[in-house]
């Protein structure tokens, strides 16, 4: 899933997608419902790109590197 959702904005944008936490500017938080295989994947994901850019964060734990940018609702958190 996000794999394919940055990967399809890179392809329209013809913009490499930049995170914060990564890349110093770009996303700085992505919301999600708490959905855990949705937060894992997320982070699966990011390691692949932190792999790919050798920015300044060397993490390659899933579950470390999604704590630096995905937040939880507030409403689905309150449930």
């Amino acid at each position: 899933m996000w794999t394919g959702l940055w990967d399809t904005v890179e392809k329209v944008t013809q913009q490499k997608v930049e995170f914060k936490f990564i890349d110093g500017k770009g996303i700085s938080a992505i919301l999600v419902d708490g959905c855990k295989p949705q937060v894992n994947a997320c982070g699966d994901d990011l390691v692949k790109r932190i792999q790919d850019r050798n920015g300044p964060i060397s993490e390659h734990d899933p579950q470390v590197v999604v704590q630096y940018i995905v937040r939880t609702c507030l409403v689905h958190l309150q449930r």
